[in-house]
């Protein structure tokens, strides 16, 4: 679990900036959203509804490190890359370089 925690912060906090726009709230709800969903289904955890949960409690947990991100600059494709990454390692390996 700690990995978990280490990955999604550092993740957010590390956004790479080269012609880049500013990431909004809603960018990095949503990025972190993606990586606790990842990371749930990695565990083994399928159930959308356990999901859900655990990404609310995620976020208000670690809502100040949601709110570092906000205004960070994004590389156009990482979001899209983001979201489509099938696991939270192709986010830190391929999606934030």
């Amino acid at each position: 679990m700690k990995r978990f925690i280490f990955l999604i912060v550092v993740s957010i906090m590390v956004l790479p900036a080269c012609d880049s726009e500013r990431a909004t709230y809603e960018q990095c709800r949503t990025i972190f959203d993606h990586l606790v969903a990842l990371e749930l289904t990695e565990m083994g955890f399928e159930d959308p509804i356990l999901t859900q949960q655990r990404q609310l409690e995620f976020a208000y947990r670690y809502r100040k490190d949601i709110e570092l991100c906000v205004g960070r600059q994004i590389p156009p494709d990482a979001l899209k890359c983001i979201l489509s990454a099938k696991t939270a390692e192709d986010v830190s390996h391929h999606c934030l370089r």
